[in-house]
């Protein structure tokens, strides 16, 4: 359910749908909290020193693979800031690039093309 909420990004109510319902529907790549709810990890201190994110390379493919990129530094947190809204983006850089990330994914930028 916290997956869920997370990549929804909104406090919806759950609803009960039974399992022959959800084998009718096309499957994607797994997203959200890896082992959740079963095997996630209890702290007591609200502080971490990493993070996690996967990328699915080529998840049409027969055979796509997974990139994961691991962060083992303390994190700044800034109870401030809200999560990303729909129509909203950021850019980031990264390596010596420059990425649009939106809610539809990153998009490589050009900052030498005159239209950006």
């Amino acid at each position: 359910l916290t997956s869920a909420r997370l990549i929804l990004g909104d406090g919806r109510t759950p609803v009960s749908v039974k399992s022959e319902e959800l084998d009718k529907m096309p499957k994607g790549q797994p997203v959200g909290i890896p082992g959740a709810p079963y095997a996630t990890p209890v702290s007591s201190s609200p502080d971490s020193q990493w993070t996690l994110c996967d990328t699915v390379v080529k998840p049409d493919s027969v055979a796509p693979t997974v990139e994961s990129s691991v962060l083992v530094t303390p994190l700044a947190t800034d109870l401030s800031v809200n999560g990303m809204r729909p129509e909203h983006g950021m850019l980031v850089s990264f390596k010596d690039q420059n990425w649009l990330v939106t809610a539809t994914g990153r998009h490589l930028i050009d900052m030498a093309d005159r239209a950006v």
